[in-house]
């Protein structure tokens, strides 16, 4: 089962979701589980071990790396984002949070 979770995760680097393949979960996925997908302030996905203050700081730097193909989050409401990935299929459905689920999800207080 072990040999799953390593494919799983290569696979999902190779096509460039979400998950950040260099960075650490806070939580392990126990046996037959999924992966957390909460990340530690301190090492978020593609901050490259900056520090952020915000979410709204983190997520506006998340924006710029959208101009290199790396996938953003898109305000499309007050408190409602969208997440813009470079390679999407079609009639795939768009991937929508809210902020108290981003804010979770990375580990901000605001």
């Amino acid at each position: 089962m072990q040999n799953r979770y390593i494919l799983v995760a290569a696979l999902t680097c190779l096509t460039g979701t979400e998950t950040a393949c260099a960075q650490t979960p806070t939580q392990s996925a126990p046996e037959g589980r999924q992966m957390a997908t909460s990340f530690k302030k301190d090492a978020l996905p593609y901050a490259d071990g900056r520090s952020f203050k915000t979410l709204d700081d983190y997520l506006a730097f998340r924006k710029t790396l959208g101009a290199t193909g790396r996938s953003f989050y898109e305000e499309i409401s007050p408190g409602t984002y969208r997440l813009v990935t470079g390679r999407r299929l079609p009639g795939a459905e768009d991937k929508v949070f809210s902020r108290e689920q981003l804010l979770k999800k990375f580990g901000f207080s605001e």
